[in-house]
């Protein structure tokens, strides 16, 4: 059992170890009865300098690949945000377990 002193003194130690480690403070935030801590990691820094005018600094993308049934989870998932794993199984006539293996 914990006594009423220990209640939120979690977020202290969490204040203090993100000093510690040199990153933002979290953003603690309450929302209707919730509460939400927005936490921030370390961006890396790079040391190049700013590319010339006249360099090329287009990169091109990595090629991605994605099956035909991904393609067709995500048009039924672009068609309609909101729409429920068991609803996009049933459009697809897949099993439940198949479109929750997808989204894993």
């Amino acid at each position: 059992m914990y006594s009423i002193e220990q209640w939120g003194s979690g977020i202290p130690k969490m204040l203090n170890e993100c000093r510690k480690a040199g990153l933002p403070e979290p953003e603690l935030k309450e929302m209707g009865g919730s509460f939400r801590v927005n936490m921030y990691r370390a961006v890396e820094k790079t040391t190049q300098a700013a590319p010339q005018a006249t360099q090329d600094t287009t990169q091109e993308s990595p090629q991605v690949s994605i099956t035909d049934a991904e393609v067709a989870l995500l048009r039924q998932i672009r068609s309609k945000p909101s729409i429920t794993q068991k609803q996009i199984a049933d459009e697809l006539g897949w099993s439940l377990d198949r479109v929750k293996y997808y989204f894993k």
